[in-house]
C-alpha cells in the first residue's frame, strides 16, 4: 500500500521558492482586492434628505430649519428616532414661514440634497441611489462579482486555447482602451 504524500513533499517545504510564489500570488490578487472594496468608497453611507423646493430656496431658509419643520421623524431600523430620508410633509411658505396643510400624510420625495462634508461626489448622489433605488448599490456589487466569476472561467479557457502570450497581449490592449474611455468619462465637462 502506498503512503499518501503530504503537500510539503510535493512542493518541497518552506524555502525561497515558496516565498517567491506566495509573493507573486499576493501581488497578482491585489488589483482584485482593490476593485472588490472600491464600492465602499464609490457608494458610502452619506446623509441625505428631501430637497428643498424652489420657493424655500428663494426664501433663504436653512437646511436645519427645513429639516426641523418639514421632514417627519421616524424610527430607524435600529430603533432610534431620525429624520425620514424619503418623505416630506406637504407644506407651503408665506412671508418666510411654513404652513402645513392639515391632516396630510407625508409625501414621497422626488429629489434629494446630500451631505457633502465627507465625500464631494459619489454614485449615490450622482444617480440618486436612495430610497426606492438603494437596492442598485447592492446590485452593482453582485454584477461585479458575477463578472469576476465568469471572467475567470472564460479567460482561463481562452488563454489555454489561444496561448498565454497572445491572449495576454490582447487582454492588456483591451483593458487599456476601456480604462482610457472610462477615465475620460469620469470627469465633468467644463
Amino acid at each position: 500500500m502506498k503512503i499518501p504524500k503530504d503537500y510539503t513533499d510535493i512542493i518541497g517545504g518552506h524555502g525561497p521558492f515558496q516565498l517567491t510564489i506566495l509573493m507573486f500570488c499576493f501581488f497578482c490578487s491585489s488589483p482584485h482586492c482593490m476593485h472588490d472594496f472600491s464600492i465602499t468608497f464609490f457608494a458610502p453611507n452619506i446623509d441625505y434628505w428631501c430637497a428643498r423646493p424652489e420657493e424655500v430656496l428663494q426664501a433663504n431658509i436653512s437646511v436645519d430649519e427645513w429639516r426641523n419643520s418639514n421632514i417627519p421623524i421616524i424610527k430607524s431600523r435600529s430603533g432610534i428616532d431620525e429624520y425620514s430620508h424619503c418623505t416630506v410633509f406637504n407644506s407651503s411658505i408665506a412671508n418666510g414661514s411654513f404652513y402645513h396643510q392639515n391632516n396630510t400624510d407625508p409625501i414621497k420625495c422626488n429629489s434629494w440634497e446630500y451631505d457633502h462634508s465627507s465625500y464631494k461626489r459619489t454614485i449615490v448622489d450622482e444617480w440618486d441611489l436612495v430610497c426606492d433605488r438603494e437596492w442598485l448599490i447592492g446590485m452593482a456589487k453582485t454584477v461585479y462579482m458575477l463578472g469576476f466569476l465568469f471572467g475567470s472561467v472564460i479567460n482561463g479557457q481562452l488563454s489555454d486555447r489561444f496561448g498565454n502570450s497572445i491572449y495576454v497581449c490582447h487582454y492588456t490592449r483591451t483593458s487599456v482602451i476601456w480604462a482610457s474611455m472610462n477615465r475620460g468619462s469620469s470627469y465633468p465637462s467644463q
